[in-house]
């Protein structure tokens, strides 16, 4: 038995056993936002609609089997597409007296250890994407990368309100102009796209300082988390958290999304789209 198999063994034991503990201790709170999940037939369709629609929404008890089924959903299920990950927006509250018994922080500290220790094994032994599909579908067939990485955040203070919202942020970075230029460059010298060359020129000509780089970034479920102590703090919602405090909380659903047309402030500096590059745009800020 590969290293890679036995950490992965132990992910899906410790995963079962926390399971269990959720639908037998009686958590003190519970809520869970069920999605519709994109179907093989409709992978074509990307608009926002066919990724955020809200199914049903559970509380308590009728919440704790769908966590337990959520944070042990690792691989592909027949009929669903593949292409799109599966998200879980909820929380778990447990008291003191609960997670003492249950041992629940150093479980769920250790299925994120366990969790890291499978990235890192296999991004240190295999070194492109194709060997390493191949490696974690050996280990565990069928597995969605994403899902077996994804952390589960573990909040240990009193927490006065969770707030379930969507958020759809560009992701703008700042451009290193030298490795751009070097890329576009090598790129231009072998490809016959006269669209490359075009870019490269247009790049050469801004600069550093005015280059961005603009990435991709789904709409995706986020919790604001309101703390006693008025201190905030916010979380993806990809799985649901879990919360050991003693305190009740608010908690506040996932909505519906509505679409929102937001007006751009005079102020505000505008970016010009020199062009795409393998999926990224490339742009240059315009004061």
């Amino acid at each position: 038995m590969t290293k890679l198999v036995k950490l992965i063994n132990q992910l899906t034991s410790d995963l079962k056993q926390f399971g269990d503990i959720i639908e037998q201790a009686q958590p003190h709170q519970s809520q869970f936002t069920e999605l519709f999940f994109k179907h093989k037939e409709n992978d074509l369709i990307t608009n926002i609609e066919s990724q955020t629609a809200i199914k049903q929404s559970y509380l308590d008890q009728g919440a704790d089997k769908k966590i337990s089924q959520a944070y042990q959903d690792l691989t592909l299920i027949d009929g669903l597409s593949g292409k799109y990950a599966r998200r879980y927006p909820g929380c778990i509250r447990f008291s003191h007296q609960q997670a003492r018994k249950y041992q629940l922080d150093a479980l769920v500290e250790g299925i994120n250890a366990v969790k890291n220790q499978i990235k890192v094994f296999v991004t240190d032994n295999y070194h492109d994407r194709f060997t390493r599909f191949d490696a974690l579908h050996d280990a565990l067939p069928g597995v969605m990368t994403l899902h077996l990485y994804r952390q589960i955040h573990l909040i240990e203070k009193d927490v006065q309100k969770v707030r379930f919202h969507w958020v759809n942020k560009a992701n703008l970075q700042k451009v290193n102009k030298q490795q751009l230029v070097a890329k576009l460059n090598a790129e231009a010298q072998t490809s016959e796209q006269l669209y490359i060359k075009q870019l490269l020129n247009k790049v050469v000509s801004v600069k550093e300082s005015k280059l961005r780089y603009r990435r991709p970034v789904s709409i995706q479920p986020v919790s604001n988390i309101w703390f006693a102590d008025k201190s905030r703090l916010t979380k993806t919602a990809a799985l649901p958290m879990v919360i050991i405090s003693d305190q009740h909380c608010q908690i506040y659903p996932l909505n519906q999304l509505k679409p929102i047309t937001r007006q751009a402030r005079s102020d505000q500096s505008h970016n010009a789209v020199l062009g795409n590059y393998h999926g990224v745009n490339i742009e240059m800020i315009k004061n």
